[in-house]
């Protein structure tokens, strides 16, 4: 299990979107994210992490940066 950068859809809470999260890495790649149990302050602290990724995300999307 290694923390990577994927795309979630639906894991803890959040789709369409390339986050770091845990997951179980194979020779092909990441095999399956894992969702580990979060408390409610991990919780909120990884929505607020999401939050910030989307806003940078659409910024440089607006700056032709980000297709």
């Amino acid at each position: 299990m290694m923390p990577c950068s994927v795309l979630v859809e639906g894991e803890y809470g959040q789709s369409d979107l390339a986050i770091g999260v845990p997951v179980l890495l194979g020779n092909q790649g990441c095999e399956e994210i894992v969702e580990l149990p979060l408390t409610e302050t991990e919780k909120e602290a990884f929505a607020a992490s999401a939050h910030a990724t989307r806003k940078v995300n659409q910024i440089l999307t607006t700056m032709g940066l980000l297709c």
